[in-house]
């Protein structure tokens, strides 16, 4: 887990430095100004390796660090919990789903933006209610 720490924030901090950098390019080269296609792209991209490897820090601490951390450990030293998840949820699928035609449809139409946005958020809550209704009830 240390390893993968390790990587994303080397990728983060790799790719907010080219936002930064690919940002004053832009403002110094451009007559228009920002440009708004790969600025966000690049910053968006540094704050999901960030939101992964503290995601993946957090998780270390938490449950300790795995045998791919340790040198000398055996294979059957990484059996044990991964953390949970519901199976056989629908929710991620109907979340991407939402965002699909959140994101696709703003170029097409804005009704298909609005639908997408009414999708993603009924699968933001069954995602978020996996653990109290159904199959996975707690």
């Amino acid at each position: 887990m240390r390893t993968n720490v390790i990587i994303f924030a080397l990728i983060g901090c790799f790719v907010t430095v080219v936002g930064v950098v690919y940002t004053l390019l832009t403002l110094n080269v451009d007559p228009g100004g920002i440009e708004w296609v790969g600025v966000p792209a690049l910053f968006a991209l540094a704050a999901m390796c960030w939101m992964i490897a503290i995601y993946v820090w957090m998780n270390e601490r938490r449950f300790g660090g795995g045998a791919q951390d340790d040198d000398d450990a055996e294979v059957h030293e990484e059996a044990g919990h991964k953390g949970i998840f519901a199976p056989y949820s629908w929710a991620p699928l109907v979340c991407a789903v939402g965002a699909s035609l959140a994101f696709g449809g703003f170029p097409i139409a804005h009704w298909i933006t609005a639908l997408g946005i009414v999708i993603g958020m009924i699968g933001v809550v069954m995602w978020v209610m996996a653990y109290s209704v159904g199959h996975n009830n707690h």
